[in-house]
């Protein structure tokens, strides 16, 4: 009978802490940035290996690997399987600068929309290098109520919307939704849209492995205009723990 007793306190116990733990729906915009921001305060500079897999309407389809050094500059060197360096790609805040074997680029940022620079239209697919900027953040939105419009419940998963700020001054500005995942908060999705309703772009973010304190997406699939590109990482390592194998 003790025993019994002691069963049912547990299970009741049990069923109070599922009634009192909040749930995905009573998650706000302060709940996310605070999360968020835990994550960034925790975030360190990485090196990682991955494969690289391109594809363009011109070029078809490639596959590349990759070494990815995050930080500022970020540095990504492209090569066979056999070890030849296809590229280098060196990009700051405000400049990407490309060494490849058929050309030379060094470019303001905002200049990327008008030009070519990786073969197979690698930097078209990432979105004019918003993509390497998601991964060296390891995918961590900057939320706060002043950048997103609303915050809602949607086929089990969180849905941000947020509206550039050119998006209300002209018809140039778009909208993005990123979908998130409601337990670890971790980001899915990203879904760029012009005015008109169109989408620019997609973004896919998986397999997030624990990588030091911050959870880090060791999948990430791209595509805009035509183009896609996906990385999958093999090895990511941060500065301070840097074992990583060349």
């Amino acid at each position: 009978m003790k025993r019994l007793r002691l069963i049912c306190l547990l299970m009741l116990f049990a069923g109070c802490v599922r009634v009192l733990r909040p749930t995905p729906r009573d998650v706000t915009l302060e709940t996310l940035s605070a999360h968020y921001q835990t994550q960034r305060d925790a975030l360190h500079p990485f090196r990682a290996l991955l494969s690289l897999s391109a594809h363009s309407p011109n070029a078809g389809r490639y596959t590349v690997l990759a070494k990815w050094r995050s930080g500022d500059p970020t540095e990504i060197e492209g090569f066979t399987f056999f070890g030849t360096t296809l590229f280098n790609l060196r990009l700051t805040p405000s400049h990407l600068t490309l060494n490849a074997t058929d050309r030379t680029i060094s470019v303001a940022r905002d200049a990327l929309d008008s030009v070519h620079t990786l073969p197979g239209g690698l930097i078209e697919a990432m979105e004019s290098t918003d993509v390497i900027d998601w991964v060296n953040g390891v995918a961590l939105p900057q939320v706060s109520a002043t950048t997103f419009l609303s915050l809602r419940w949607q086929e089990g998963v969180l849905l941000l919307l947020r509206s550039h700020p050119e998006a209300a001054l002209s018809k140039a500005g778009w909208t993005e939704r990123l979908w998130i995942e409601p337990t670890d908060f971790h980001l899915l999705r990203i879904e760029r849209f012009h005015p008109d309703g169109r989408r620019i772009s997609v973004v896919l973010f998986d397999d997030y492995r624990k990588i030091a304190q911050t959870d880090f997406p060791f999948s990430v699939h791209a595509e805009a205009g035509g183009y896609s590109v996906t990385l999958k990482f093999k090895e990511v390592v941060p500065f301070e723990h840097d074992h990583l194998r060349h």
